[in-house]
């Protein structure tokens, strides 16, 4: 897997995650995606066949990461995490896209996710690759509003892709 364009004047690559790509993850990791995967699990998590990891390499620096997992003829997008001082320039799509070529290419037949009902930025986003909403699980987050809720409700999109 390897994709390039440019960004302004840095070089673009989309690829697989190596274990050299840590350290730049750690500089921004806690900000973004620690609630939800703790920096310190990813090595163990990688370690295991099922799971991979897609990065946005700029010039050598990782600015935004995709995790997931395929099992026979389904992928889940466990996340995809974007450094906060490059969020709007387009590498969540462009990871989304990758992972969607990814999938072609095998034999999955959908990709699913999970999003919490008040992120609107990826509801969208996952909206307008296609995705559907398929289900949701009632209190499956810990609330991240100042609402006086407890819990917040996941929503499950899914996309067919070879299926079709």
């Amino acid at each position: 897997m390897y994709h390039e364009d440019r960004l302004g004047y840095k070089l673009v690559e989309i690829r697989y995650y190596h274990d050299d790509d840590y350290a730049s993850l750690a500089q921004w990791w806690d900000k973004e995606a620690s609630d939800s995967w703790p920096i310190q699990s990813l090595p163990s998590c990688l370690a295991k066949s099922q799971y991979a990891m897609q990065v946005v390499d700029v010039s050598g620096d990782i600015y935004a990461a995709c995790l997931f997992s395929v099992l026979a003829d389904q992928c889940e997008l466990l996340f995809i995490a974007v450094n906060p001082t490059q969020k709007r320039q387009g590498m969540a799509l462009r990871l989304l896209r990758s992972l969607i070529n990814h999938c072609q290419t095998k034999s999955v037949e959908n990709i699913f996710l999970e999003v919490r009902e008040s992120n609107f930025p990826a509801i969208a986003l996952y909206r307008s690759a296609g995705f559907v909403p398929s289900g949701q699980r009632e209190n499956y987050y810990p609330s991240l509003s100042t609402d006086g809720r407890m819990r917040e409700a996941a929503l499950i999109f899914q996309l067919a892709i070879n299926s079709r």
